[in-house]
């Protein structure tokens, strides 16, 4: 596999590469990405207004064993991020939902406040699911599906697992019964 050592430098303002670059590569750091050379997206980076910068500079074929030590790093770095973010923004949405429990607020606030809640979880497992099915597309890209399976598998179940919690304690509050909690 040949591969690209893609650094950028994007001012507010245009368009981020994160949402392409992360179903064809994994990132080093802010913004350095390994990218294999027939995924790059030449397109995409051509199309930048003259603001903005960047370079590709091509892996040596004898790197390869350390190119793969470095995309599995990534992608598990990644992957960790993701179920954190899941979790702390899980909590979050817990403390959006006590924020009424125990005060004196009228049903029409604590519709509106299950709303925004609800909206907000819905989003967020949105995005997780997204953004697991783009680290697996990467890990393809690397051939190292196998050696991050047991942590997609992980997060995707945890992310089915949650949406079900969702799924019950909206139909349960609709029907006006107590809600579950999340533990």
């Amino acid at each position: 596999m040949r591969a690209l050592f893609l650094d950028y430098d994007i001012p507010t303002g245009n368009k981020s590469p994160i949402p392409v670059l992360r179903r064809v590569g994994v990132r080093a750091s802010r913004s350095v990405w390994i990218v294999p050379e027939h995924l790059m997206p030449w397109n995409f980076f051509n199309g930048y207004p003259p603001s903005v910068t960047w370079h590709t500079v091509r892996f040596d074929e004898g790197e390869k064993d350390k190119l793969r030590k470095m995309a599995r790093d990534a992608l598990e770095r990644e992957l960790s991020r993701i179920k954190n973010s899941m979790e702390e923004c899980l909590t979050k949405a817990q403390n959006m939902a006590s924020v009424t429990d125990g005060l004196l607020v009228t049903e029409e606030d604590r519709k509106i406040a299950n709303k925004k809640r609800d909206t907000y979880i819905k989003n967020l497992l949105r995005r997780s699911k997204k953004e697991v099915n783009a680290a697996q597309e990467a890990s393809l890209a690397f051939d190292l599906l196998m050696d991050v399976q047991e942590a997609l598998d992980s997060i995707k179940n945890s992310i089915a697992a949650e949406t079900s919690a969702f799924i019950a304690k909206v139909a349960a509050r609709d029907a006006g019964r107590m809600e579950p909690s999340r533990e």
